[in-house]
């Protein structure tokens, strides 16, 4: 690589489900291998693989993902993390 070039290691993408949620509800729901509630961070963390990418979800229904390096990868964990919300 030269001084140049970039490289992409850590893509960091906004979503929102755009009403509140019941993470804690989702949490236990949730049949994924990383699936979790801070009470502290009043967020909920999820990963559809043990060190994939990361899903910060809060009640406000607003969430986070990271940790992917292709764009494609992120679109496609969005599109898996959509279904898990409960309502």
């Amino acid at each position: 690589m030269t001084e140049s070039e970039v490289e992409v290691v850590n893509i960091a993408a906004l979503g929102t489900l755009e009403i509140e949620v019941d993470i804690e509800q989702i949490v236990e729901d949730a049949e994924l291998p990383v699936a979790n509630f801070d009470p502290e961070y009043n967020a909920a963390f999820f990963r559809f693989e043990e060190d994939g990418e990361l899903i910060i979800l809060y009640t406000s229904g607003k969430y986070i993902l990271r940790g992917g390096d292709e764009f494609d990868r992120m679109y496609q964990v969005n599109s898996e993390f959509l279904p898990l919300r409960i309502t």
